[in-house]
């Protein structure tokens, strides 16, 4: 049933289906029994429609949709395949229920393995939680005098008794790991917004503009990171280029990874101020709303667990654009202090 075709995630789906399916017979029983449900894990391409739409204004729901139709089509391509191949008992143990359950359990419990490059799931290695300050992670050694190999984890620190041990599940945004995983970190590091800019239409430079980005590899609308503490200096070289004037001299002749001039230099700022308060009004609460929620701790308690979750998504993420907003002030603030003491 299992061809060199199909994908790891699949195949090791289909196998956590059957040893399911299989029940107190599988020899994984034990391990199967413990697994949560993925109602409990919960990430958001389990959600339901009333449930994302507490999301409304985060890319993130854009991303789960996009997530839930590739999920589907594989099932469908899944069930089309075990048809011709499997036999009855198998293809019943394959139902939506089964595959988005062994699914979810992948994406929130699989570790990845990069001395083998594969996927693995490790039992009581999948219970360790994550942390964006940890710099542990699992991989696997082969073990001293044998042909065998083991999983292995470093500890990063010292762990006194009875310390909670943590990892790291990679650098993810909240975003991410409410998708793969259901839960988000109040401080996140690796947090972040996308930002999608574009060179407008109306632009007079707009086709010039428009070939010189193809020569570059690169399109005329471009999604760049957020962070709370930077943004990225491709997202700054961008704008620049989408603010050309028509008396600012050929494309190829600019240098766009240092100011060109103090007027684009608040043309540019001044474009990403714009996107930030296109983004944040995109979003049907503001953060200070978000922000009141999270201080009233009885009132945030009462809320389902996916509502808390959906809470300090968007808090945070608007939190980011506020911050980027005021950078965007500073620096023409900045800017436009030679002109003033000039006049």
């Amino acid at each position: 049933v299992v061809s060199d075709e199909m994908g790891e995630y699949i195949a090791l789906a289909l196998l956590l289906m059957r040893e399911r399916g299989l029940g107190a017979a599988s020899a994984w029983a034990p391990y199967i029994d413990i697994l949560p449900s993925s109602e409990e894990v919960g990430q958001t391409f389990v959600w339901s429609d009333d449930e994302l739409r507490m999301l409304e204004g985060s890319e993130v729901v854009a991303t789960t949709r996009s997530f839930q139709a590739k999920l589907r089509a594989e099932f469908e391509t899944l069930k089309t395949l075990l048809a011709s191949t499997a036999g009855e008992e198998l293809q019943a143990m394959v139902s939506w229920e089964a595959f988005e359950w062994a699914m979810s359990m992948l994406f929130s419990r699989g570790i990845n393995l990069p001395q083998e490059q594969a996927l693995a799931l490790v039992p009581y290695a999948d219970l360790l939680n994550h942390s964006p300050y940890s710099t542990s992670y699992f991989m696997d050694n082969k073990i001293p005098l044998s042909s065998e190999r083991e999983v292995v984890l470093y500890s990063d620190r010292n762990y006194a008794r009875n310390d909670q041990v943590l990892i790291s599940y990679g650098q993810k945004s909240n975003a991410e790991l409410a998708l793969l995983y259901g839960f988000v970190v109040d401080r996140n590091l690796f947090d972040q917004v996308e930002l999608a800019v574009s060179v407008s239409t109306d632009d007079p430079r707009h086709l010039e503009k428009e070939h010189y980005l193809r020569a570059q590899g690169l399109e005329t609308r471009i999604a760049f990171p957020l962070l709370i503490d930077r943004y990225s200096s491709e997202l700054m070289q961008f704008l620049r280029l989408g603010c050309m004037g028509t008396s600012d001299g050929p494309l190829a002749s600019v240098a766009y990874n240092e100011p060109i001039s103090p007027e684009n230099e608040a043309s540019a700022f001044t474009a990403l101020r714009a996107g930030c308060e296109k983004a944040l009004a995109a979003y049907p609460d503001s953060e200070e709303d978000d922000a009141k929620l999270m201080e009233n701790s009885r009132l945030f308690a009462t809320l389902s667990r996916r509502a808390r979750v959906a809470v300090k998504l968007r808090r945070n993420e608007k939190k980011i654009l506020l911050r980027t907003i005021r950078v965007c002030d500073t620096a023409l603030l900045g800017l436009n202090k030679p002109a003033a003491s000039a006049a």
